[in-house]
């Protein structure tokens, strides 16, 4: 398959002046960030890839993440590649706060005369994932304040033009960055790359500073994207052909790229997925913040948010994970019990409702093509 890997071999030996900056670069450097770069990379620190990649600091980068054995393919291929290993990386930011429910890390690639900035997206902490949740019910989370605090400090030190970018909610995060941002750096930010990352609320779309970086802005998930249709977006997302079923979509790895240093394209997300999408918001319809709040709450509290719980708890050991989760329903109040039950119960009826729709708007559709 044609994937991240393969355009490495292909393009890694031209410098970025002799072939410039694309998105595939761009899906590259947000998915470089999931590594541990903090515990090689101090915040007052620069370094090029070269150094920061090298054979002594592997084991700590890939340790505890996602897809180890992929991220030290992507190192090693780095490291040999004459595109990448002269990059310089710099400005590392990272918070992980259980009293602020925050989960944060961005950092600036320095590339020729232009300065990236990624953000990274959801690690493997369940606190991450319970500020995605909290996006549900919040119009501001921490670490989208973080995030505007983040590009604010980097434009004013280094004065120079932008790309701003992130997968999952790392690009999320690069969209809400940018449309908060002052007049200055909204025109010198060049582009923002969303990959597969949640929408935004809907009332932005009406905003000004929206509508000035819209042209700019490009949304990319798959063809069975669910985290890519969360909240709401415009109509222009952009579809990409990955490999694997639903969520395994969700990694870069997995994205099909095309020729000149593009992603290959479908011309829209699959059935299931627009379904799953339009349930989303219809649930979001059929419930308020508050609501949807206490649900949040309840989930990650039989779920268990605490600094050594992680999605790899139920990857490894899958069972244990949900008898620990069934323990702590049950010790949980009736009525909490109760409320959980009835807006699980509101979703399925979203789900169903949106399904039977779109089942009788495909049979009217064959209908009107046999007559």
């Amino acid at each position: 398959m044609r994937n991240l890997f393969y355009y490495l071999k292909q393009y890694g030996k031209l410098s970025f002046r002799e072939y410039a900056i694309n998105e595939v670069d761009s899906l590259i450097l947000c998915q470089l960030i999931y590594l541990n770069l903090e515990e090689v990379l101090s915040k007052d620190t620069y370094m090029n890839l070269e150094s920061l990649l090298a054979e002594e600091n592997e084991a700590i980068l890939i340790k505890n993440t996602f897809s180890p054995q992929k991220n030290l393919k992507l190192i090693r291929e780095l490291r040999n590649s004459n595109r990448f290993v002269g990059v310089g990386i710099s400005d590392i930011r990272n918070t992980l706060s259980y009293d602020y429910c925050e989960q944060f890390c961005a950092v600036v690639y320095h590339i020729e005369d232009i300065k990236y900035v990624s953000f990274r997206g959801t690690d493997l902490t369940i606190l991450g994932w319970k500020e995605n949740f909290n996006m549900s019910y919040q119009k501001e989370v921490p670490s989208q304040r973080d995030s505007l605090i983040y590009l604010t400090d980097i434009y004013e030190k280094y004065h120079q033009k932008m790309i701003v970018g992130g997968h999952s909610k790392g690009g999320n995060l690069a969209m809400y960055s940018v449309v908060y941002s002052n007049t200055d750096i909204r025109q010198d930010v060049i582009k923002i790359y969303n990959f597969d990352g949640p929408g935004l609320y809907l009332d932005i779309f009406s905003n000004e500073e929206y509508g000035s970086i819209l042209e700019k802005m490009i949304t990319m998930s798959t063809q069975e994207a669910l985290i890519g249709v969360l909240l709401y977006h415009v109509s222009n997302i952009i579809y990409i052909k990955a490999s694997g079923f639903g969520i395994l979509q969700h990694e870069p790895y997995n994205w099909q790229v095309a020729k000149n240093g593009l992603l290959k394209r479908v011309k829209r997300n699959s059935i299931p997925s627009r379904i799953f999408a339009s349930a989303v918001r219809n649930f979001f319809q059929d419930t308020n913040e508050e609501e949807r709040k206490q649900f949040v709450d309840i989930l990650f509290t039989i779920v268990e948010v605490a600094p050594n719980t992680s999605v790899n708890d139920f990857r490894y050991h899958p069972l244990r994970f949900i008898s620990g989760v069934r323990k702590r329903f049950k010790k949980i109040p009736k009525e909490e019990q109760h409320y959980f039950k009835i807006t699980l119960k509101k979703f399925r009826k979203s789900f169903y409702k949106t399904l039977k729709m779109k089942l009788k708007k495909q049979k009217k559709k064959q209908g009107a093509s046999i007559s």
